[in-house]
């Protein structure tokens, strides 16, 4: 069950990291192709088989990340539930069980958003500007 939480909670993350990008997830063709693959629209740009192998190496590193945390962010929700399951819960210790899930979120939220330029700043000029191109397009209906 943990495994296929930590699976759920690694689709939300790419899923936030198209939504943190600014990519609109509207565009039910290309949508379909990026939810499969993510380096679809990187490869529209006209990337080669170098920064491919780049691209996909930073993407696998965040995988990794995503997923060890999102174990620890499952394991710290737990604990905030079964403390709100005691008639005798102590506010202060629910207090800092939820600062450190918000700290660990706003950690995920950071990692996105840095992945996000790890992953343009391999592109050339071009591909950042085709890679925009391309976002902007599949926000039309």
């Amino acid at each position: 069950m943990i495994k296929r939480f930590g699976q759920n909670v690694l689709a939300v993350s790419f899923l936030a990291l198209l939504l943190s990008s600014g990519q609109p997830v509207c565009s039910q063709a290309a949508d379909d192709a990026t939810k499969e693959d993510p380096l679809a629209i990187y490869r529209a740009t006209g990337i080669d088989k170098s920064q491919e192998q780049k691209l996909s190496a930073l993407l696998r590193e965040f995988q990794s990340l995503t997923l060890a945390k999102g174990e620890v962010m499952i394991r710290l929700m737990n604990e905030m539930r079964a403390m709100s399951l005691q008639a005798t819960s102590s506010e202060a210790q629910a207090l800092a069980k939820q600062t450190e899930i918000n700290q660990l979120h706003d950690e995920m939220s950071l990692e996105r958003i840095k992945l996000v330029f790890r992953l343009r700043a391999l592109l050339t000029s071009d591909q950042k500007g085709k890679l925009v191109e391309l976002m902007a397009r599949k926000g039309s209906p």
